[in-house]
């Protein structure tokens, strides 16, 4: 009978952990921003190529790549007092907000490229689920939490080194990604680098550690009863 609770204490600690880990690999939505007098989600990702960023869910008009980027960066302007963040949640950033990041690399262009190529491609295709052109059922299906993500180009952060004039974009109504002449139009989303505090979120280790705690005391609870 001992051995049946400390059993079953054990795995309910393992399976604790498990989904926890689980957990951490997907989108969440931790709070919210006030900007221009409305409320837009904060969207977290850990599991980015380029290190955990936030996403704020916010696609900024059609301008040039400059402008994107001094919109982006201007960002950092909104203050904490602004953010909204879920119980429980407690952020360290580890950077201003900017456009999302692209590998400078001839691998990153065209159709379906790597989604370790770029955030926005790790986006569109590992946490979103999407496809790319030619691909059965491709274009912006799944939208996930984001609510203001359009099938569009947006603007990358990076600029394409073979030619000083370009800088990296994706499309998102048919996942491909491509450089583009710095002074055309396209839209914009804003990423900030940050992850959540291990207080947020429990470790496995410490899951197990309490289960066989636990463990402990329904052992301890049992031969008492016995005896």
């Amino acid at each position: 009978m001992v051995q049946r609770a400390v059993s079953v204490v054990f795995t309910l600690a393992l399976f604790m952990a498990l989904t926890a880990g689980s957990a951490q690999a997907l989108l969440s939505t931790i709070g919210t921003v006030d900007y221009q007098g409305s409320s837009y989600n904060l969207i977290y990702d850990n599991d980015s190529p380029f290190g955990s960023i936030v996403w704020l869910d916010y696609t900024h008009g059609h301008d040039t790549w400059g402008n994107q980027q001094t919109w982006a960066s201007g960002l950092d302007g909104m203050g904490p007092v602004n953010y909204h963040l879920n119980p429980g949640v407690t952020m360290i950033w580890d950077g201003s907000w900017r456009l999302p990041s692209t590998v400078d690399s001839v691998s990153s262009s065209g159709y379906n490229p790597p989604a370790s190529s770029s955030e926005m491609a790790h986006l569109y295709y590992t946490e979103l689920g999407n496809s790319g052109y030619p691909d059965a059922g491709w274009g912006l299906a799944n939208t996930g939490d984001f609510t203001h993500l359009v099938p569009d180009w947006y603007w990358s952060g990076t600029e394409y080194a073979t030619n000083p004039n370009g800088a990296w974009t994706f499309y998102t109504n048919i996942g491909f990604q491509n450089a583009f002449n710095l002074g055309y139009n396209f839209f914009a989303l804003a990423v900030r680098p940050g992850h959540e505090s291990a207080a947020a979120v429990p470790e496995p280790s410490t899951l197990l550690l309490l289960g066989g705690g636990l463990a402990g005391m329904v052992g301890l609870r049992l031969r008492r009863r016995t005896r």
